[in-house]
């Protein structure tokens, strides 16, 4: 790989990411300059309440275990009945399969536990 090549994925990577970087350090100076104007103008900013807990975190933990779930049954079932073509295709089709069915197992239990 010579020069050209490696300067291009420093700059294919570097950009976005030093671009992100830049634009939440001013996102959060500009923040910071509105609460230290409302301080000195003797505005208290109240503190606002904490949203309810949705049951994010567990929706995306089971969506986590079903792909993962899905992912080794996927392989397994390729690896068992291997054709080259279709290897990928069932890996894919069991992942959103059993993430379908884990979403559909945290959708049973919020409403469940929004019921009690």
């Amino acid at each position: 790989m010579d020069i050209e090549g490696i300067l291009a994925i420093i700059c294919a990577v570097g950009l976005p990411i030093g671009g992100g970087l830049y634009l939440a350090f001013k996102v959060n100076q500009s923040k910071h300059a509105e609460k230290m104007a409302m301080i000195e103008r003797g505005l208290v900013e109240e503190d606002k309440p904490k949203p309810k807990n949705t049951g994010e975190m567990l929706k995306r933990g089971l969506l986590m275990i079903g792909l993962a779930i899905g992912g080794l049954l996927g392989f397994w079932v390729a690896e068992s009945f291997y054709t080259r073509q279709s290897y990928w295709l069932i890996i894919g089709l069991f992942m959103m399969l059993f993430g379908g069915i884990a979403t559909a197992v945290s959708y049973i239990i919020l409403s469940h536990k929004n019921k009690n």
